[in-house]
């Protein structure tokens, strides 16, 4: 067995989609779901499914972490105000970055490795 995807609900697609995007994200599949528009992104092996939500939602509370190669290269985050924890060192060497994404859920991303 093994983690087919992720879903998130968004209660804005385009905004959604192209924050995702901007993390790397390509848009993979769309359908309808019992009148549930879904969309479906790829990054490498992994699927994200946006969920669009026609109400007002209540801000998410489980968190996606995103690894990426160098933290300085999210500097956009912290730019455009969507960052709102860090960036943090930890104990064990890795780098990370609390970012809020368009419908309130929390993404971090997460640099394991030094760079040069």
């Amino acid at each position: 067995m093994k983690v087919h995807h992720i879903g998130i609900e968004t209660n804005n697609i385009e905004k959604s989609r192209r924050f995702y995007e901007q993390l790397g994200f390509q848009m993979k599949d769309r359908m309808v779901l019992m009148g549930e528009e879904l969309y479906f992104l790829t990054l490498g092996n992994f699927t994200l499914e946006l969920i669009v939500q026609k109400t007002e939602m209540a801000a998410a509370n489980p968190h996606l972490c995103l690894e990426v190669t160098d933290l300085k290269e999210q500097a956009w985050a912290v730019q455009n105000g969507t960052a709102f924890e860090g960036p943090f060192s930890l104990e064990n060497g890795w780098k990370t970055l609390f970012v809020e994404g368009p419908s309130g859920e929390m993404v971090e991303l997460v640099q394991t490795k030094n760079t040069p």
